[in-house]
């Protein structure tokens, strides 16, 4: 049985819950970069809606996802293992 014992759940639940927030803090961070950097072009269209740059941004959250989650594991087990 997968994660049998108490420790085994906790330390899983701890590197999850670190994870999805590192990810979330990471992709929030890139999505600031990216834009600044991008918004004279997308501005300069005038038929860019909200729409499309949030369509733009959630897919390419799934583009990136293979360097963040990655990155984003390593840091949240490097956390919860230093705290033990």
């Amino acid at each position: 049985m997968i994660f049998s014992s108490i420790w085994e759940r906790k330390i899983f639940s701890d590197i999850l819950k670190i994870s999805v927030f590192l990810l979330l803090v990471f992709y929030i961070i890139f999505i600031f970069i990216d834009f600044t950097v991008h918004s004279a072009k997308i501005f300069s269209n005038s038929t860019t809606t909200i729409f499309t740059i949030l369509k733009y941004y959630i897919n390419l959250f799934f583009i990136e996802l293979n360097i963040f989650l990655p990155l984003t594991i390593l840091f949240s087990t490097i956390k919860v293992i230093s705290e033990m």
